[in-house]
């Protein structure tokens, strides 16, 4: 279904984020010089197949029912799924006509604590050692750096994995690998950057050292 834009008046609505299994609300308003007699139907559709039909005055809606709308052009998406992210074009008809906007919605899904294990049951100094750093249970896929007791990035000498699971979530897996570990360079800093980049958690290494300190005086 298709209406083309024959309104007196503007149907604007705000890109959605949510978050997986909870209620999205997505703003819209109707901007107008004259106020328009009530909605007499709404309709939404993605890019490939229609979502809904609600038609006010016999109270019908047809199509997916976890969407609900609310305060006249506005809607609710409740139980948000992974399939729900994209693109919509969302139609009105009121006494000025039929009018249509486009709007995305983004889902997320919060990572679970980030947990740091280490292959050797020690840390030796001058022998090879690999620290790991998972997550899990997120989405969109993010990314994960390493730093050492003075701040120095050393994500460099990292592998990251990331797989998608059979629910669309995410796993990542970090893998921190040197060929001659200092433990001067512990205890180390596992830190979850989500896909704009922006940190959302961090984990400090808490791993048994073995080797020789050394300690110089200024």
């Amino acid at each position: 279904m298709f209406f083309g834009s024959t309104a007196l008046f503007k149907l604007k609505c705000q890109p959605a984020v949510g978050v997986i299994s909870q209620t999205t609300h997505i703003s819209c308003s109707i901007v107008s010089l004259t106020d328009p007699k009530p909605i007499s139907m709404n309709s939404l559709l993605t890019e490939n197949k229609p979502c809904f039909i609600f038609q006010p005055y016999v109270n019908r809606m047809t199509g997916d029912s976890r969407f609900k709308v609310e305060n006249g052009p506005s809607l609710q998406l409740h139980n948000m799924a992974i399939s729900d992210e994209g693109g919509y074009w969302y139609h009105i008809r009121t006494s000025l006509g039929i009018e249509q906007v486009k709007f995305t919605i983004n889902v997320t899904a919060k990572y679970s604590n980030l947990i740091i294990t280490l292959m050797q049951k020690e840390m030796v100094d001058g022998e090879h050692a690999d620290l790991y750093c998972n997550a899990s249970g997120g989405y969109p896929a993010g990314t994960i750096h390493w730093f050492d007791q003075s701040n120095t990035n050393r994500t460099k000498s990292a592998t990251l994995q990331n797989t998608q699971e059979i629910d669309g979530l995410f796993t990542l897996s970090s893998k921190l690998s040197f060929q001659t570990f200092a433990t001067l360079w512990a205890p180390f800093i596992c830190v979850f950057l989500n896909n704009k980049y922006e940190e959302e958690g961090e984990n400090t290494s808490d791993l048994e050292k073995k080797g020789d300190y050394c300690l110089f005086y200024l």
